[in-house]
């Protein structure tokens, strides 16, 4: 299956708009090393997002469903995940999403956040 094949025409039930959305990296992003900030992906040439948008929840697990597919589909051809696309079934998000930097971003946390106050349901821990 191509990527393009995700959107043409065999959007789940109930889905206004399906999406394949590529955005651009390289330039002052890939000048820093991946230890240099949270972001590790700098090597990256594009970070992508598949996206349903219904408007009437009884299609919500059809959407669901279709988005899960299409997230095994592109991960089977990149690595890791963008934290600002939060995707709720990754088995590791830590590393998913911040890669060998997880360990140091735990510490951080632990120093600046000891009581977890700022966090939602893939923060660091």
């Amino acid at each position: 299956m191509k990527l393009v094949d995700m959107i043409n025409g065999n959007g789940p039930i109930g889905s206004i708009m399906t999406a394949l959305n590529v955005f651009g990296l390289g330039g002052k992003v890939s000048e820093l090393c991946p230890s240099d900030t949270a972001f590790y992906y700098r090597d990256s040439h594009y970070i992508l997002l598949v996206q349903s948008v219904f408007e009437n929840n009884v299609y919500k697990a059809q959407n669901v469903r279709w988005v899960s597919k299409n997230y095994k589909l592109i991960s089977s051809m990149t690595t890791g995940a963008y934290i600002n696309f939060p995707f709720y079934p990754l088995e590791d998000c830590l590393y998913e999403y911040y890669g060998e930097n997880a360990s140091s971003l735990q510490c951080i946390k632990q120093h600046y956040d000891p009581l977890n106050i700022f966090h939602f349901q893939q923060s660091i821990k």
